[in-house]
């Protein structure tokens, strides 16, 4: 039996360097400022048309450009029309028309200046890397004899409650479009300088290209807190036993739950917000600047400004749009799994070993939302409804082991050479089926000082039931597109919605798997073994999304003849008709959704090294020096539509542009420790170094400034454990990769 606790502090984007550069240092460095997740182009006071974006004199982020002018306007103020009203702005130059107006020459100037390239670095709000958790894990094995040992009860139970929590920055608002942000400013509203109904209720007018598009962020209303609660089970239970002439059996049950509910405190409520941003249907109460939402007493709040820098709403205006959502989510699997192993012949060399067995799995998972989030009432995520699927599978499998020479046959060169042959056939609803061979040979030519060994197999891996059943997810990447749909517009890089979609008719991934490896035990060092072993991988049919900046580019090209036009739906939530070009462009882009698909290859391969010596200290007890080291020749990627990349030695990431990206991929890395055996109790400690990795060259911007070593992930790692040698189940221990903690929620990136 076996208790632990383990608790972990956040870790801030801030307090990360390589994380948290601003745009001008990663110039600096001669890092596109364009890909880094936590770069963004949304924030409160900037609005877009054809002619470009402005943004509003006010906002301290001008303060680089010297363009800062604190004395303007927070908020762009409505143009009076001399008729006891104010002037409309619409259609594709609705901002230039604005802020050009003759009005501004005798009234203090314009309240927008031509956006210079500001670009928001989020982690100045706050965002963690890393979040702070909270484990707690409760183990129990053990086994009966129910009849001698024939008969075997046997079973484990482990139960793991985790909490954590992190946060991002406040929710972005790229658009007003029903795929985007969905947000409806009535053109009543006393902050809309443009007269005129903005979002889905405006119509052709209300959004891009017909009128201006509206990015803001809702800064006042703080961080979003992600905060997961999960419990976790496993419970195996089965009979074992020997039987007679050298046969055992084992069958098990095995159940898995995984439970979770993550909440997301401080987000926004888009009912709400429709309802802050209209005026009060009482004209005295609209006259006074309230709106339509009530607030925690019944009294109308203020109306809510999405036009103005930040720290100009009023408080009881940000308490009534703030809002919780949650997200569950219940993955179980059980299967029923039985083996017999015998040795049924006795050979000149040894006897033959041989295991049949077979098995049945389930699997489900279901997933839920809050109400606002499947009314798509949520600025910054689409609608998503609740998901569930199931799958299940048999298989079978069998393995013989061949012992062909033995050290008493005395055969010069073959001291002991033995075979091993094994197949696994397992089908899956749905998925399909699978069949796999494995062969393996093991050698020792003079005695057991030196063993060579190597093998070859197929196998392969079924979809997860998330990439089956998962549901949509949506990311906020970065993509190169025109900035209009006109032949001549300007190409920029912009953060856009996407939708990452899962795919029940997935198949399983097929591989292909080669080992070669020689072990060396000298007897003239006692205790020490040392061995090196080639490894090379190619699987085959993978899983994948296509990278979406090769769905904008061939939509752009070729239109509603693209293969991925049913995939893109505009701001307006309508869908390219035509085959007309640069029709996925910046000024009325919606959404676009990636799902999961077969087709993609990795091949990899490279060098594992081991080295451990025991040193038996007698009344001291026992040492153990151990190190092991990988050393990656070749790691690479590949499938139908963005074409062959190498990522061994870089660190590379899907979500900010790297198709198929692997993430940190180290030259080579090294881990390396010691054990002590003492009065029944093991201590250990151990140490992983990972070398500098580099971004992939695309995000190295055409300079000859010098990059310098970039560093992703935790270059060095300890970890201290003490186990009970009385039970080897129960151990203690701070995990050597904290942020790789057992099932750490992910949070979406933007």
């Amino acid at each position: 039996m076996a208790a632990q606790y383990y608790h972990q502090d956040p870790l801030s984007s801030a307090d990360r360097k390589a994380s948290s550069l601003g745009p001008d240092q990663l110039t600096a460095l001669n890092i596109d400022p364009g890909f880094p997740y936590y770069i963004s182009p949304s924030f409160p006071g900037k609005v877009q048309d054809s002619t470009g974006a402005y943004i509003l004199r006010s906002s301290p982020l001008l303060q680089p450009f010297g363009l800062f002018d604190p004395n303007a306007a927070f908020t762009p103020p409505r143009i009076p029309n001399g008729s006891g009203g104010y002037k409309t702005f619409s259609g594709p130059t609705a901002v230039s028309d604005y802020n050009s107006d003759p009005y501004w020459t005798t009234h203090g100037g314009s309240p927008y200046v031509a956006d210079p390239g500001v670009l928001l670095n989020t982690t100045i709000l706050g965002r963690d890397s890393v979040q702070s958790q909270d484990r707690r894990n409760v183990f129990v094995s053990g086994e009966r004899d129910l009849l001698d040992k024939q008969v075997q009860f046997f079973g484990d139970f482990l139960y793991a409650n985790i909490n954590s929590e992190g946060k991002l920055a406040p929710s972005p608002v790229i658009g007003l479009g029903a795929k985007q942000a969905n947000i409806n400013i009535p053109g009543d509203n006393p902050y809309n300088p443009f007269g005129i109904d903005l979002g889905p209720i405006g119509g052709t007018n209300g959004l891009p290209p017909g009128g201006p598009r509206i990015r803001s962020r809702f800064w006042d209303s703080g961080d979003r807190i992600f905060d997961a609660q999960t419990h976790f089970y496993h419970v195996v239970g089965g009979l074992k036993g020997d039987l007679d002439h050298g046969w055992s059996y084992n069958g098990a049950y095995t159940y898995n739950l995984y439970d979770q509910i993550q909440f997301v405190h401080n987000a926004i409520s888009g009912t709400a917000l429709d309802l802050a941003l209209k005026p009060s249907l009482d004209p005295a109460a609209a006259a006074a600047g309230l709106s339509q939402q009530p607030g925690s007493t019944g009294a109308p709040v203020p109306i809510y400004n999405l036009f103005s820098v930040p720290g100009h709403n009023d408080p009881a205006s940000l308490e009534a749009i703030r809002t919780t959502l949650f997200t569950t989510g219940k993955s179980q699997e059980w299967d029923a799994l039985g083996v017999i192993n015998g040795t049924p012949l006795d050979l000149a060399a040894g006897p033959l070993g041989v295991a049949v067995g077979g098995g049945y799995t389930e699997e489900s998972l279901e997933t839920d939302f809050d109400g606002l989030t499947r009314q798509g009432k949520v600025p910054g995520l689409n609608a998503a409804l609740p998901t569930s699927g199931r799958r299940t599978s048999w298989a079978g499998f069998a393995e013989m082991r061949l012992p062909i020479t033995s050290p008493d046959m005395n055969i010069p060169a073959l001291c002991s050479l033995e075979l091993t042959a094994a197949g696994r056939y397992e089908t899956f609803e749905p998925g399909g089926d699978s069949a796999v061979p494995k062969v393996s040979l093991r050698w020792q030519p003079l005695d057991e000082q030196v063993t060579l060994r190597a093998s070859y197999s197929q196998s392969f891996v079924a979809p997860a039931t998330f990439e089956l059943f998962g549901g949509d997810f949506v990311n906020v990447p970065v993509f190169g597109l025109r900035l209009t749909s006109a032949t001549n517009a300007p190409g920029v890089g912009r953060q856009e919605y996407t939708v990452d979609r899962s795919n029940p008719t997935l198949k399983p991934r097929d591989a292909e798997n080669w080992s070669g490896g020689i072990v060396i035990s000298p007897k003239a060092v006692k205790g020490l073994t040392l061995s090196v072993d080639y490894y090379r991988v190619k699987t085959r049919n993978d899983i994948f999304r296509v990278p979406g900046q090769t769905m904008v580019d061939d939509l752009n090209a070729k239109g509603s003849a693209s293969i991925w036009q049913p995939y893109f739906f505009k701001a307006d939530g309508s869908q390219i008709t035509t085959t007309a070009i640069n029709q996925a462009n910046d000024e009325d882009w919606g959404t676009l959704i990636d799902p999961l698909q077969n087709g993609a290859s990795i091949e990899t391969e490279g060098l594992d090294f081991a080295g451990s010596y025991v040193l038996d200290a007698e009344a001291a007890g026992k040492f153990t020096f151990y190190a092991n080291a990988n050393l990656l020749l070749r790691y690479d990627y590949s499938d139908p539509f963005s074409g062959h990349f190498r990522y061994a030695g870089k660190f590379s990431d899907a979500v900010t542009g790297d198709p198929g990206g692997q993430g940190t991929l180290p030259d080579y890395q090294i881990v390396t420790g010691l054990a002590w055996d003492f009065h029944h109790f093991t201590y250990s400690v151990n140490a992983r170094y990972v070398p500098p990795v580099p971004p992939p060259a695309a995000r190295v911007l055409p300079s000859t400034a010098n990059l310098g070593p970039w560093i992703a992930g935790i270059p060095l790692t300890c970890s201290l454990r003490m186990s009970s040698a009385q039970n080897s189940a129960s151990s203690f221990a701070a995990p050597a990769s904290p942020s790789a903690s057992i099932m750490s929620p992910i949070m979406t990136r933007r």
